[in-house]
């Protein structure tokens, strides 16, 4: 298992300079030699990823090399006052950046061991940013050391003559975010070189394709690569295929507006993405707060009510209920006919004119597995025979996803793990349609740590999710908590898993 002091050792930085020094060279030489820079930048992540994958490699050192090569896009005129691919002047440049970009990429991996989602983890143009902003910091050394013929704006041109085939990166940015995130989906692993690999896959058709559409090809290829980040981004960043879409167009959007600032300043393509993220991620967290506001205000649930529609499942505390119970006197004595209160709800729901007092029962455990379909009892069993004894299947009992059969869990995390049927994370479920596996920094999400106690988030290694469908539709899914410390057997358990889902769930 992976710790912090891996994350800091000399061995890993050198590592990361290494790999970042590969990926810078590799990309500054091919371009060197007639290759365009989405081509150089995305052949070399995909050698890196496939070495890195090769070496079976966990501490995203192609991540290292992939920042490295944006950082090599930089353009040659602005990187070096010769460049000649035999030139030392480029030689020592690619050195210096290399070892900027290294220098702030260990200290993004060093800040994240820490404290997960620091430095944006999961945030689709991270990479980039660290390149874009390790070149501004080796343009500001060579400007201090007398090299000041460095050119990053062209003025604003496409705000005095703006030209309407450049409305086309929107598109073209959009188009390879969905791209990008479907590779991702399809060479899913445990391996974060994969992601790497999945965008460098992207990148190369905007190299060989995108640019060669005539004229503006080269603009629609910038964006294209541009776009591809956004398919790197986590999950929990952006959670559904339609906020890929939407932060894809804004990517289009921003580069249209920042062509002409940086001009061959390498990551700037990255920086760009990672915005566009950054900007999709707040305004989802902007509306998820307002539906939050509406659906907890007394007022619009009473009109919920007079439609007919019901209010279970609304989680309320003593002060709100008082305050719905006042709006419903209040419409009654209107002459409004109020429906659908239930009496008797679970815990944590509503109920009119008394406060429910929830009395603990005993734990239901495996009691109720002989009504279980064949396929769960099957799915158990196959889990304890992989000495997996902690688990949880969470089944769709009304509007909610709750535990029936769990094992080897707290009590607290069997009352807590309730998920609602149009939540984000079920949404996600029911769209991928496949097994997720969640690490220690993925634990560290809010959807987790407020539904499964400390104590068992912080003995699992690694959660993995198995959903169930019938008819189409999640019947329910697995909560297997993975707590074996040896990250080969763990691998090993979770691919068994995956082929047993093949072979008994499709």
């Amino acid at each position: 298992m992976e710790t912090k002091t891996n994350k800091i050792g000399v061995k890993i930085f050198l590592n990361y300079f290494l790999y970042c020094f590969v990926g810078t060279m590799a990309t500054i030489y091919m371009k060197a030699v007639g290759c365009d820079a989405i081509t150089a930048s995305s052949l070399s992540g995909i050698v890196l990823s496939v070495f890195a994958i090769t070496r079976q490699d966990e501490h995203h050192f192609s991540w290292a090399g992939f920042s490295g090569s944006f950082a090599g896009m930089t353009n040659l005129f602005n990187l070096s006052t010769n460049i000649s691919p035999l030139s030392l002047d480029l030689l020592i440049g690619a050195l210096v950046l290399s070892l900027i970009v290294s220098v702030l990429f260990s200290v993004s991996e060093i800040a994240s061991s820490y404290k997960s989602g620091l430095f944006f983890d999961g945030y689709g143009g991270r990479l980039g940013t660290i390149a874009f902003i390790s070149v501004l910091i080796y343009f500001t050394i060579r400007y201090f050391t007398g090299y000041t013929n460095i050119e990053i704006f062209s003025g604003f041109k496409m705000f005095r003559n703006f030209n309407p085939v450049y409305l086309y990166c929107i598109p073209s940015a959009a188009i390879a975010a969905l791209i990008s995130m479907e590779i991702k989906n399809t060479v899913s692993s445990l391996n974060d070189n994969y992601k790497v690999l999945s965008v460098a896959i992207t990148g190369i058709f905007g190299g060989i394709l995108v640019t060669k559409i005539p004229i503006y090809g080269y603009e629609l290829g910038l964006a294209w690569y541009a776009g591809s980040f956004v398919g790197m981004s986590s999950y929990f960043v952006l959670m559904l295929k339609r906020h890929y879409l939407y932060a894809g167009i804004l990517t289009g959007v921003l580069f249209i507006l920042t062509s002409s600032v940086f001009n061959g300043t390498g990551g700037k393509l990255g920086f760009v993405s990672f915005l566009a993220v950054l900007l999709m991620r707040w305004i989802i967290n902007i509306l998820n707060k307002l539906k939050e506001r509406a659906s907890s205000n007394p007022e619009a649930i009473i009109e919920s009510l007079k439609s007919g529609k019901s209010i279970d499942n609304n989680k309320v505390d003593d002060d709100y209920a008082q305050k719905l119970v006042e709006s419903l006197m209040k419409a009654k004595e209107g002459g409004d006919e109020i429906n659908n209160i239930e009496l008797g709800s679970k815990v944590g729901e509503f109920v009119i004119g008394e406060k429910y007092e929830y009395t603990e029962e005993a734990d239901p455990g495996l009691s109720y597995l002989e009504y279980m379909p064949n396929v769960i009892k099957d799915t158990k069993d196959f889990i304890n025979a992989l000495s997996i004894d902690s688990f949880s299947y969470l089944q769709l009992t009304g509007n909610d996803y709750e535990p029936v059969l769990y094992s080897g869990i707290d009590s607290s995390s069997v009352q807590m793990c309730r998920f609602k049927n149009d939540s984000p994370f079920i949404k996600t479920l029911s769209a991928e349609r496949r097994i997720i596996a969640f690490g220690k920094k993925g634990l560290e999400q809010p959807v987790f740590r407020q539904r499964i106690s400390s104590n068992d988030l912080n003995n699992t290694n690694y959660l993995i999710i198995v959903p169930y469908f019938e008819a189409d539709i999640l019947s329910g899914f697995f909560m297997i908590f993975e707590r074996n410390e040896n990250l080969e057997d763990t691998k090993r358990n979770i691919d068994l898993i995956r082929q047993f889902y093949k072979e008994t769930f499709r």
